[in-house]
């Protein structure tokens, strides 16, 4: 096995006049070693995590997908809008007062203005909290609420299952 070498070229031994240089042999085998301690820690102690699945039902009407869903003021049939940038509510599907700030929210009805409310809605026993446009909808589109991409955003992987009838939320 070779010897390291002092700082001024000659080896490791008797000699004071230099201090000895780590060996990069050393100074890679400790770091392989630590390295090696490092990954056996994190592969036997960190389980792994496996995804949430949430599949729920939904009902074709239209050609529109309808999900369940509860909202601070009842359980409302909510439409699967995931061209809407922006989950919407019609103003009696909550209690919340609406803000003064309006947003522009694009979907199925177009464009619009829209104010906006602090709201919990909940998809299959998944609470999710969040701002929301609120606007009298029921009358003219009869949805009580649409959700947009910001609800759905909040799953990794979103499948609409068209043969069993089923949209598979992973978190």
């Amino acid at each position: 096995m070779a010897r390291c070498s002092t700082a001024r070229g000659k080896p490791n031994g008797p000699s004071r006049r230099a201090a000895p240089v780590v060996c990069r042999r050393h100074v890679a085998n400790k770091v392989n070693r630590a390295f090696a301690v490092l990954l056996a820690v994190l592969l036997f102690s960190v389980s792994p995590t496996r995804a949430e699945t949430h599949r729920i039902p939904f009902k074709i009407q239209n050609g529109h997908i309808f999900i369940p869903c509860t909202t601070d003021n009842g359980s409302y049939e909510c439409l699967i809008d995931t061209g809407a940038n922006k989950t919407a509510i019609d103003t009696h599907a909550t209690t919340h007062p609406a803000f003064a700030q309006a947003d522009t929210v694009k979907g199925v009805v177009g464009a619009k203005q829209m104010r906006q409310v602090n709201t919990v809605i909940t998809i299959d026993g998944i609470q999710l909290g969040l701002v929301v446009v609120v606007m009298p909808m029921h009358h003219e589109s009869q949805w009580d609420v649409i959700i947009g991409e910001d609800i759905l955003s909040f799953f990794p992987s979103v499948t609409i299952d068209f043969k069993n009838s089923v949209i598979v939320l992973e978190r």
